[in-house]
């Protein structure tokens, strides 16, 4: 199929540019057997996004409150701009209503 295997089990392709076609995927009658096609998917996984396959990327993702408050402000543009005016802005008072009232009880059992 055109691999190099080095000592560390990692497997390349010889020309080090682009895997060649896995000729076991083309068969002349069109189909090949469910074990075979297993075993070349993942020959192919493998050459492509290596062992371990990709990465996800590591992004932070904004905290319940952080969430809660943009979605407030989103309402309150949505008001301002003559969208259903009454039920966004009482949306956007229950979102942030919510978390004063949170900030209130945290504030008070650190003080006393």
């Amino acid at each position: 199929m055109g691999l190099n295997t080095s000592k560390d089990g990692k497997q390349e392709s010889k020309n080090g540019t682009w895997p060649s076609v896995d000729h076991s995927l083309l068969s002349p009658s069109g189909s090949m057997s469910k074990r075979a096609l297993k075993a070349a998917k993942e020959r192919n996984r493998i050459m492509l996004f290596g062992e371990n396959g990709l990465e996800w990327p590591k992004c932070k993702q904004p905290t319940e409150k952080e969430h809660d408050l943009r979605l407030a402000k989103t309402y309150r543009d949505l008001a301002s701009n003559g969208m259903s005016v009454r039920k966004f802005m009482k949306l956007a008072k229950q979102l942030e209503n919510k978390w004063s009232i949170r900030d209130r009880k945290c504030k008070s059992k650190l003080l006393g």
